[in-house]
């Protein structure tokens, strides 16, 4: 790797700046270093991939090994986090290991180079920042969208949970398929039924059952009419025949939490 890149005096007045350590600075000039200043192409298993200008592949042992004696993977990472929230940087996964998108590298290289001046290489960094700065936005509503959902769960006091990191998952494979909106309808719903007493359904499921069951959102969607379903007959009993499926949901949860809301150490 030869060439070179602009670091601005002006940088030794930015806030950023004066928040880092040495580590975190470190961290961004290895990062400025190692940004390519062109698009690059590499095949990997057959696969081809790409760089913009002001991306490049690396991992944390790559980065780390690239700084100061003793520099530790933990110290990177934090580096990383912290670059990342000042909007410096980008860092994604990738599967043969990370990208780092400079998301103002045209600003801090003033499209120049070693090799002259690049105006061919504005729009592929800008496309490359979009992309980074698109899927960080998207973790940051997604991670927004498990608590709230998880804090309206424990508002309806079915059975209440401390801690998050136990559905996280679950709860982003749901909203792939589902709204927050529509989860929080279905959740609304099986309060509403399981606490009437002109409904049959009793038993009462933590969140990550609710979510995981098969059709279990589906169910109390007000377009499934699950005030409908759900309702006793005149005489006290159930109108219609529950499916199977129900029944046997409903059995191997009766008795293991009881009526009452209780709280859950995960």
């Amino acid at each position: 790797m030869d060439g070179w890149v602009k670091l601005h005096r002006k940088l030794l007045n930015s806030d950023m700046y004066k928040s880092l350590n040495s580590t975190h600075r470190d961290v961004m000039v290895q990062c400025l270093l190692l940004a390519s200043h062109k698009r690059t192409v590499w095949s990997y298993k057959g696969d081809l991939h790409a760089c913009s200008p002001g991306q490049f592949k690396t991992s944390l042992e790559t980065l780390r090994s690239r700084c100061a004696k003793k520099t530790t993977i933990k110290q990177v990472r934090g580096a990383l986090d912290k670059l990342g929230t000042w909007g410096f940087l980008a860092s994604e996964r990738a599967s043969t290991g990370r990208i780092i998108t400079i998301l103002n590298w045209t600003t801090y290289q003033n499209g120049y180079t070693s090799e002259g001046q690049t105006k061919g290489h504005a729009k592929g960094q800008s496309e490359g920042k979009a992309r980074a700065t698109i899927k960080n936005d998207k973790n940051v509503k997604n991670d927004k969208k498990i608590k709230d959902i998880c804090l309206f769960w424990n508002n309806l006091g079915i059975i209440k949970h401390k801690g998050i990191t136990r559905f996280e998952n679950i709860i982003k494979a749901r909203l792939n398929n589902y709204s927050s909106e529509e989860i929080t309808e279905a959740m609304s719903n099986y309060k509403k039924i399981l606490e009437g007493s002109e409904y049959f359904f009793t038993y009462r499921w933590t969140l990550d059952e609710f979510l995981s069951r098969k059709g279990g959102i589906d169910k109390f969607l007000v377009t499934n009419k699950p005030f409908e379903t759900f309702r006793k007959g005149a005489n006290g009993r159930q109108i219609g025949k529950r499916k199977p499926e129900i029944a046997e949901q409903e059995k191997t949860t009766v008795g293991k939490y009881g009526k009452a809301a209780q709280v859950i150490n995960i």
